[in-house]
């Protein structure tokens, strides 16, 4: 699912998702920004930080343009034009700091006056710990097995049925920037994102949007395709069904300019199903979501919803 898959990225790469709003850095959050509270010394005595020689607004921003160069750029906080919306910003950014080291104070106080009472994180009962929860086993092995059986089906159809894998070559239509005609063209599968699928590629058919599972959970299956010198992303143009049901309808949604759309197979080429890849049901990801959120969380969020429409579908299959 997009939340465990984006948080391992995250991990490999050493970058959060997250930055901070005051000084845009992704090494941390507004709350632990160490340059918000230096600036506002300066402003609350009517001063501009620019002032101090060796305030970071002097030095040179870094941005990456849309060739993928970075570009140095001069902050825009060094305008004079803009110093009246850097200290709107500053004074927003320090009240958060503030807010923040109350909370982590007021829980200190809270821990000294003792501990409350057990209540599980996932089901809410009184009388256990998420550590001990048989409700949230039972839902774990629920999505598990659901996994394990989507997976399945998704090979048979995708790899096996369709001959959609590493090296298979398919017709696509791409599109050539604006104003400029479509073109039929022969691509080749370079890549599929085979080990962050599962069944939350499907987010069910024919729903409201009230319905729909929340777009932290909703995984994008992403077919990576070489036309010509690019890399695309195949555009799959709608919903991957097999004969019980949908398979797919989140297809990565990049930008239209890197996408193809799947016209048809021209040769196929079949990766050998990886019986681990099924049996392991996108455990660790399962796991992740259940210690993260509470029961009452994942029904709000359609996650429960989803599971039984998989479960209802998975009880054709043989």
């Amino acid at each position: 699912m997009q939340i465990y898959n984006q948080q391992q990225q995250n991990k490999q790469t050493g970058k959060s998702s997250r930055s901070c709003s005051y000084c845009n850095s992704y090494e941390h959050i507004v709350t632990d920004c160490d340059k918000a509270e230096n600036d506002w010394a300066h402003f609350s005595k009517f001063q501009i930080p620019l002032i101090d020689p060796n305030n970071w607004v002097h030095t040179p921003q870094t941005r990456i343009n849309y060739q993928g160069i970075p570009v140095a750029y001069n902050h825009w906080f060094a305008e004079p034009s803009q110093w009246g919306a850097w200290y709107v910003q500053c004074e927003k950014a320090v009240d958060k700091i503030r807010a923040a080291r109350l909370r982590e104070q007021q829980k200190a106080n809270a821990k000294s006056k003792g501990r409350k009472a057990t209540k599980c994180g996932f089901c809410g009962d009184d009388d256990h710990n998420r550590r001990d929860c048989s409700k949230m086993e039972d839902f774990k092995n629920r999505l598990i097995k659901a996994n394990q059986i989507w997976r399945q089906r998704f090979y048979d159809k995708m790899v096996k049925d369709l001959g959609i894998s590493v090296g298979a070559m398919v017709k696509v239509r791409k599109n050539n920037g604006w104003n400029n005609p479509e073109t039929e063209e022969i691509g080749l599968v370079s890549s599929i994102n085979f080990d962050q699928l599962s069944l939350f590629c499907f987010s069910g058919d024919n729903l409201s949007w009230r319905d729909r599972i929340d777009s932290k959970f909703l995984q994008h299956c992403k077919i990576d395709i070489i036309v010509g010198h690019q890399t695309l992303q195949l555009d799959w143009g709608g919903t991957l069904s097999d004969s019980h049901g949908g398979l797919v309808n989140a297809f990565v949604g990049s930008y239209y300019r890197n996408r193809a759309t799947f016209l048809n197979v021209i040769a196929k080429s079949q990766t050998p199903l990886d019986s681990e890849w099924v049996e392991q049901g996108h455990e660790n990801a399962i796991e992740f979501v259940l210690k993260k959120y509470s029961l009452e969380k994942l029904k709000q969020w359609n996650v429960i919803k989803l599971l039984e429409t998989h479960e209802e579908i998975n009880k054709k299959v043989k």
